[in-house]
């Protein structure tokens, strides 16, 4: 007979469980979760402390000697280890059931499941760093920007007369940047908001050049990295470095192009309905990379020939135009997903 296999876990989702006492939630709970058959009752669990680990383990082997096996929770664990003891008299056999994702010992001791993660030691990542930078850069202009609009529509109405309250955030951050006001008369309402519009717009110009730059080394790195991808129809800096980082270090670790498009969230899924055929988009996926490919879409069903008359052959046909769209997304993400690999594959070549 075969081994049967225990493996005792922690549950971190019970250190924040409102049902657990307050002075009793930094102590984790070990419990032994089965490997062979979870439906045999005999549940439980202990404290993570270390007045109790003999009590777990007291608790396992009269479980083992009554060949049964205890259930845990799906929780996350953070460890886990396994101990075969010898076989039961009688086999127990395993019942057939659909995958469970909260079974999370029995898909680590059958190694199912598994993925390869990205890698953290390449140029991807470097460019994942400027592009955070950058994005909390735009952010913060953004906001900065807004503040100015609904700080000029409160100001006192001398100076509010004089600032453009309307069009381009430049515009008016430029003309808040030129404001002079009197140091020695912040006391009065209109030079304190001539005070803080200057600074805020400061601000905003400084958010500005710093963007600039990140958008300059981010373009160097692109044009090291991925040159073939940066030079797709309607890919630029921002969508590429987006798609790039999608992928990782290491994009050879995604099973083929459908997996990209899956990780994108522009993998069809049928949505049929009687007579009626038609599909959808995952709505799951890595979103920024979802983004980056509307907008090459866009750009593509612009100024493309190709793709402007694939929407309109599609058209014809009866597709409305944001499922011409949705198809054209697919069709994209297996050209970037190709010009990555071939990035990939030129940038592991040694010169």
């Amino acid at each position: 007979m075969d081994p049967i296999n225990i493996v005792g876990g922690v549950d971190t989702r019970w250190e924040s469980s409102s049902r657990r006492p307050r002075h009793d939630r930094t102590a984790d709970r070990h419990p032994i979760v089965p490997s062979d058959n979870p439906r045999i009752p005999g549940a439980g669990s202990v404290d993570g402390q270390p007045r109790h680990h003999r009590s777990c383990r007291c608790r396992r082997n009269w479980h083992l000697r009554r060949r049964t096996h205890q259930s845990a929770s799906p929780g996350k664990r953070r460890s886990c280890g396994s101990a075969p003891t010898e076989p039961a008299a009688a086999p127990i056999p395993r019942q057939v059931r659909p995958d469970r994702r909260g079974r999370c010992s029995e898909r680590a001791l059958a190694n199912d499941g598994t993925v390869i993660p990205k890698r953290q030691n390449g140029p991807v990542e470097a460019i994942r760093a400027l592009r955070t930078a950058r994005l909390g850069a735009v952010k913060a202009r953004s906001a900065a920007t807004n503040t100015l609009r609904s700080m000029i529509i409160t100001a006192p109405d001398e100076l509010r007369s004089k600032l453009p309250s309307a069009g381009l955030p430049n515009k008016i951050i430029n003309a808040c940047a030129g404001l002079r006001p009197d140091p020695d008369r912040l006391s009065d309402p209109t030079q304190a908001s001539k005070a803080s519009l200057r600074s805020i717009a400061k601000r905003a110009q400084h958010l500005a050049d710093e963007i600039r730059i990140l958008d300059d080394q981010i373009d160097a790195l692109l044009t090291q990295t991925a040159p073939t991808t940066l030079a797709v129809f309607g890919m630029g800096p921002d969508t590429t470095a987006a798609l790039v980082v999608t992928a990782g270090d290491n994009p050879d670790r995604l099973r083929s192009e459908a997996a990209f498009a899956r990780l994108c969230g522009v993998a069809p899924i049928p949505a049929s309905s009687g007579r009626t055929t038609r599909h959808r988009l995952d709505r799951g996926g890595d979103r920024a990379a979802n983004r980056a490919l509307h907008i090459a879409i866009i750009v593509r069903m612009r100024y493309c020939e190709r793709t402007r008359a694939y929407v309109e052959r599609r058209t014809g046909e009866g597709r409305t135009k944001p499922e011409s769209s949705a198809a054209s997304k697919r069709y994209l993400a297996r050209e970037v997903c190709r010009t990555i690999r071939a990035d990939y594959a030129a940038l592991q070549t040694p010169i």
